[in-house]
C-alpha cells in the first residue's frame, strides 16, 4: 500500500489464445523476484496441475484463465520460494543442493537460510535440473 515501497511486483497480465492462456508478463515478474520465467511457469503448472509450454518467447498453460486465478497461485509462490520467513524481504537467492537433496532460500538482507520443507513438485524438479547441469 506504500507508493514509496521499494519491493514491486508487476500485476501479472494474460492473455487467452485459443485452448491456452499466455503469460504476457512473466518476464518482468521473474526480474523483479530475481527467479527465472522457468520456475514461474512451472510452478504455476503443478499448483493448478495443467501442462505448460515454453515456445518462441511465449509462456502459456493449457486452458483459460483470469489474472486473479493465476496471481493467486502466483503470491503463493512468492511466499513459498521468494520472501525470507525472517525479515520478509524479498532479496532471496534460491539454492539448490542436489547433494542432499534440499530446496533452500538465502536471504541477503538478514543473511538466514531457510529450507523449505515442504517438498512440492517444484522443488523436484528444481533438485534433478541441478543434478542433470552438473552431469553436463
Amino acid at each position: 500500500m506504500d507508493p514509496f515501497y521499494r519491493y514491486r511486483i508487476p500485476q501479472l497480465v494474460v492473455k487467452v489464445e485459443k485452448s491456452k492462456t499466455v503469460l504476457v508478463n512473466i518476464f518482468d515478474i521473474s526480474k523483479s523476484i530475481n527467479r527465472l520465467p522457468i520456475t514461474v511457469l512451472k510452478y504455476l503448472s503443478y499448483e493448478m496441475g495443467l501442462n505448460s509450454m515454453y515456445k518462441n518467447k511465449l509462456y502459456s498453460i493449457n486452458g483459460h484463465h483470469k489474472e486473479k486465478e493465476l496471481t493467486k497461485v502466483l503470491n503463493k509462490f512468492i511466499s513459498m520460494y521468494v520472501t525470507c520467513v525472517k525479515c520478509s524481504n524479498p532479496e532471496t537467492l534460491l539454492c539448490i543442493s542436489g547433494k542432499n537433496q534440499k530446496v533452500f532460500l538465502d536471504c541477503t538482507a538478514c543473511g538466514h537460510i531457510h529450507n523449505i520443507t515442504e517438498m512440492h513438485n517444484l522443488s523436484r524438479y528444481l533438485i534433478k535440473e541441478a543434478q542433470n547441469r552438473k552431469k553436463v
